[in-house]
């Protein structure tokens, strides 16, 4: 399965213990930039202690021997839906997010931001952000 967004594409597999695994391979316009592979890996080696069930743990950052040098994060899958494919499937069908849907999203997205920012106050989280 692959899911592709501003930072790349994700594709979903299995380790070879069975555990689900997440590699998100960047694109190549940020995987060009020099600082920007510098200040991934400080900010996962900052993150690194950090452990809540919302969020998957990164496991690695690796750069293909390939030609294009493509930088990947490999990380453990997170079960549940994505917000996005969430919201992308109810604007499709043309569904109304009501009241109590949109309560239960934030009951679950402020707590997971907060604890993220007890951490590191300068994270961020790409599940929160302006609407295109």
């Amino acid at each position: 399965m692959a899911f592709r967004d501003g930072l790349g594409e994700r594709r979903v597999t299995k380790d070879p213990a069975g555990a689900g695994v997440e590699a998100l391979c960047l694109r190549r316009e940020l995987a060009a930039v020099p600082s920007f592979e510098f200040a991934l890996r400080e900010r996962v080696t900052r993150l690194a202690g950090f452990r809540h069930a919302y969020y998957g743990r990164i496991r690695a950052i690796e750069r293909s021997t390939e030609f294009d040098q493509t930088l990947t994060i490999l990380s453990d899958a997170v079960p549940g839906i994505r917000l996005s494919a969430l919201l992308d499937t109810a604007h499709e069908q043309r569904l109304t997010v009501d009241l109590d849907v949109a309560l239960c999203l934030i009951r679950q997205l402020v707590p997971a931001v907060a604890i993220l920012h007890e951490t590191a106050r300068d994270a961020s989280h790409g599940a929160l952000g302006p609407s295109a």
